[in-house]
């Protein structure tokens, strides 16, 4: 591929008739749930059903910006409020183990922690949280994988766990970034909505069309980048130069590097359309990812129990863009 210097990236929107048609997607074998910017993943049970319901005008949840991460307070079986992180990419919440025998909770089983990065499993201890409150809003039987996260996550104001987005199952949450702000609403996500994805897995996941090539990406609000794709993918797209290193990442199975290099085209994701974007690579991933720095330009209700998703313009004005450089203006 030829290197040049690609023009400045520049973001417009699409009209509706030339965005993505819902259609069925090949699904990753493995599920990623990305705690900070580790890309810790969650190969485990999802979480429970018991949810205190909210009111007609449902429950609203301020977001606290703690670098990329959206962080929200939690109390735990009557303490706290302690800080998680508020994650889209975690099929089930996870409590740093410190915080978990400060509380004497119990151990009931055991959990594997894994990445699409096929890097190895960790296997880890789970616990059951018999009441979790978010806002006012009660959720009973929770479960959470236990692990410290004292280095993943550190500062003396550090977040104490992660909040999956199944916690909310039976209800819409509507997350809106630059607005610091998710609101948890009673009632299903109608498929025949325009624009909603329904998806497979235990994470958000919608189509991107990339250069024409259609491409199926993770909705991960742990991850401080904009879009990376697997570096395979790399081969078949209209790059201005070949992708290089720009930086490393890590999983429970540990480090990997991670590739960038400018599109020669345009990126659509949902009401967005990406013009001459860099996009990062991760070599042996399974799937993409679209990371906070994007998806603080969006505003995306999901609907866990029926796994769909609604991807739209955010009404607030943009926050400065969190991230790492190779995430920069894509």
């Amino acid at each position: 591929m030829p290197r040049s210097h690609a023009p400045r990236p520049q973001l417009r929107h699409v009209p509706a008739r030339a965005r993505l048609a819902r259609a069925p997607l090949v699904r990753a074998t493995l599920v990623r749930a990305a705690v900070a910017c580790a890309g810790l993943a969650l190969l485990s049970a999802c979480a429970g059903e018991d949810v205190e319901p909210p009111g007609a005008d449902g429950v609203t949840i301020a977001i606290a910006r703690r670098g990329h991460l959206a962080v929200v307070p939690v109390t735990l079986n009557g303490a706290g409020p302690y800080p998680f992180v508020l994650d889209t990419g975690a099929p089930e919440s996870v409590v740093d183990s410190a915080l978990a025998r400060s509380l004497d909770l119990p151990v009931t089983g055991r959990a594997q922690l894994g990445s699409p990065l096929g890097s190895g499993t960790l296997s880890v201890d789970r616990v059951n949280l018999s009441a979790v409150e978010v806002a006012g809003l009660r959720l009973a039987d929770q479960p959470a994988a236990l692990m410290d996260l004292a280095g993943l996550l550190p500062g003396d104001d550090a977040p104490r766990g992660v909040l999956s987005y199944r916690v909310f199952d039976g209800y819409r949450v509507h997350l809106d970034l630059a607005a610091a702000r998710v609101r948890v609403l009673p009632g299903a996500l109608s498929p025949d909505v325009e624009r909603v994805t329904e998806y497979a897995g235990d994470i958000p996941e919608v189509p991107v069309d990339v250069a024409g090539q259609r491409i199926a990406v993770h909705l991960d609000t742990g991850s401080p980048s904009a879009l990376t794709l697997p570096l395979a993918a790399a081969a078949a797209l209209p790059l201005a130069s070949e992708p290089r290193v720009v930086g490393r990442g890590r999983t429970a199975g540990g480090e990997f590097e991670v590739y960038a290099a400018p599109l020669q085209g345009s990126v659509r994701v949902g009401p967005l359309e990406l013009v001459n974007p860099r996009i990062g690579f991760v070599p042996g991933a399974s799937i993409g990812n679209i990371g906070a720095r994007l998806l603080n330009r969006l505003a995306v209700t999901l609907d866990p129990a029926n796994r769909r998703v609604l991807l739209e313009p955010s009404t607030a004005p943009a926050a400065p863009p969190p991230g790492p450089p190779q995430g920069r203006d894509n």
